[in-house]
Parts: C-alpha cells; sequence; structure tokens
C-alpha cells in the first residue's frame, strides 16, 4: 500500500500533519517519545484520532541520516490498523514554495 503526506515542524520540536492513502485520510502529530531510554528505541510517537476524537498511537518515528546524502531525515513505521505496517520515509520539503521545517511523506517500495 502506498502512502503520502505532509509533516511540519513546530516550534516545541514536535511535528504536525497528515497522511493519506486512498483508503484513509489521517491527521498525525509525532511527540518526543517519553519511553526512550536506548538509541534504538523511536525518537518520536506518532498520534492519529480514532473516528471518535480519541487519540491513538498508530506508529513510531526515528531521526536518520542519509547514508549517501549525510542530509537529515526521518523514518517512519505506520500500523494502519488491518495488520499491516507501512514503512515511509519524511524529507524535507524542497522547492519555491517549502518553508524551513516542511516535510513530504513518502512510502518505501520494493
Amino acid at each position: 500500500m502506498s502512502i503520502q503526506g505532509t509533516l511540519t515542524k513546530l516550534d516545541d520540536g514536535a511535528f504536525t500533519g497528515t497522511i493519506f492513502s486512498l483508503s484513509f485520510d489521517v491527521d498525525i502529530t509525532l511527540v518526543d517519545n517519553p519511553y526512550k531510554s536506548k538509541d534504538s528505541h523511536p525518537d518520536y510517537a506518532i498520534n492519529g484520532k480514532s473516528p471518535r476524537g480519541n487519540a491513538l498511537r498508530v506508529g513510531s518515528a526515528w531521526n536518520a541520516v542519509g547514508q549517501t546524502s549525510g542530509k537529515p531525515y526521518l523514518s517512519l513505521s505506520i500500523d494502519l490498523g488491518t495488520g499491516t505496517t507501512i514503512r515511509s520515509n519524511a524529507f524535507p520539503a524542497t522547492g519555491d514554495n517549502a518553508k524551513d521545517g516542511d516535510y513530504f511523506i513518502t512510502s518505501l517500495t520494493g
């Protein structure tokens, strides 16, 4: 399954945005993982909302650096609630309309 989305980094270091596909469209937030005690643990908890508006953890994210480019990005693991976990990355946005702190989310393929 392919997903896309956007994130914007907030002044407090959290992120807000959306993830979507042909079957869902969800607002998300990434907040510091309060349970991180090892380097391998996720840096962020990804939270969404249930149809009734209840907060729900839907995944995790890690700070990462490109092996070739040396540029930072976020590695995301998102549980779709169907037994399927999607791996995706969030890269800093580029282009004329991109602002500092804007990211685009794209699924990993293949």
